[in-house]
């Protein structure tokens, strides 16, 4: 069965660009259809997501992917709502 795309809005706050650039590369490669960047500041960086995963799937998608870069995700809040994701460093 082919799951219907849903489009959700990845927030980055406060955290390493480099962190961020490689997961998302790893995003776009292994978890979903298309991932854009919509807007950059200093604080942080919004992406649009095209999955058909759910967003509960896709936010612990997103944490493997962190792990894997050895990232510390207890150092990180994780929220999750409507169709936002934000990842914010603490």
């Amino acid at each position: 069965s082919v799951g219907l795309d849903n489009i959700y809005t990845v927030k980055f706050k406060y955290m390493k660009n480099s962190v961020v650039m490689r997961a998302v590369k790893n995003i776009e490669n292994k978890v979903v259809k298309q991932i854009e960047l919509i807007k950059s500041s200093e604080t942080v960086r919004i992406y649009s997501v095209t999955t058909t995963k759910g967003l509960g799937d896709l936010e612990e998608k997103i944490m493997m992917i962190l792990l894997d870069l050895n990232v510390n995700i207890d150092d990180l809040r994780f929220k999750a709502f409507g169709t936002e994701l934000v990842i914010e460093s603490l």
